[in-house]
């Protein structure tokens, strides 16, 4: 994997993560604390700035987000999750 490769996951990963944070509500500060790290260090992951560890993003994706690895990873986890949202409040409006 190129740097350019390395940067843009990094960054694909932080949107991800942020989108997923705001979608449960939750605060830099609670992420934070979920993974004994600071809230510093959960905005530089966001912004693609710094590298989640392995152990922190298995962590979050299983026990806060319930997402799988491949899911949090995807360049198009954003427009999946935001179908899957519409596609269930349609579903309780019929």
């Amino acid at each position: 994997m190129s740097i350019q490769e390395k940067i843009r996951f990094d960054q694909i990963l932080g949107k991800n993560i942020l989108y997923l944070r705001k979608l449960k509500n939750l605060k830099q500060h609670d992420i934070a604390n979920f993974l004994c790290v600071t809230h510093q260090q959960v905005n530089k992951y966001e912004s693609g700035k710094n590298r989640i560890s392995v152990e922190n993003l298995k962590k979050i994706c299983s026990e806060l987000f319930f997402v799988s690895l491949d899911q949090i990873t995807s360049e198009h986890m954003i427009e999946q999750i935001s179908t899957a949202i519409i596609f269930k409040k349609s579903e309780h409006i019929q």
